[in-house]
């Protein structure tokens, strides 16, 4: 009935009038719909989140994590508050070939993918520590030393 072209797949219009009957059979406002399903999916996020650094034995006191601040607001080159694939490729590539790290830019963009948990294309604070995490890992290298590298690459790019 919501499937307007039978497709077996909601499309933002068809999406949108689903919301709109919901919340009017629910006798709940349109807003309080959306904020509900918003709630839902970054508790989900979260929890995926929470995963990824159990997974990766992620420990907080390491000096790689007292370093993220500075060194995400150093790869954030345009100062949007994210990191865009651009920024991150970039910057992968000039640190994979400065200090061989093995590990392929194709790696770099799917782990870049696993953690971007809102799918806007970009790497908030939280997703580039899972990031660096997930890279450190596959590059086989630790996080403090992968962290240490990173602002060392920047600080000399900045001379």
């Amino acid at each position: 009935e919501v499937d307007l072209n039978d497709d077996k797949q909601l499309d933002r219009r068809e999406f949108g009038c689903f919301i709109s009957r919901v919340a009017s059979t629910a006798d709940v406002s349109l807003d309080g719909v959306t904020a509900k399903l918003l709630k839902q999916r970054e508790d989900e996020a979260n929890a995926r989140l929470e995963k990824i650094r159990q997974s990766q034995n992620m420990d907080l006191t390491h000096e790689g994590w007292k370093m993220m601040p500075h060194l995400f607001d150093t790869w954030d080159v345009d100062n949007s508050g994210t990191i865009d694939k651009y920024e991150l490729t970039s910057g992968m590539s000039k640190a994979i070939k400065t200090n061989g790290l093995s590990i392929t830019i194709g790696e770099v963009c799917d782990i870049m993918r696993e953690v971007d948990l809102n799918d806007d294309r970009s790497l908030d604070r939280r997703e580039f520590g899972c990031f660096l995490s997930r890279v450190a890992s596959v590059a086989d290298v630790s996080f403090d030393g992968l962290a240490f590298l990173l602002m060392k690459q920047r600080e000399e790019e900045a001379r």
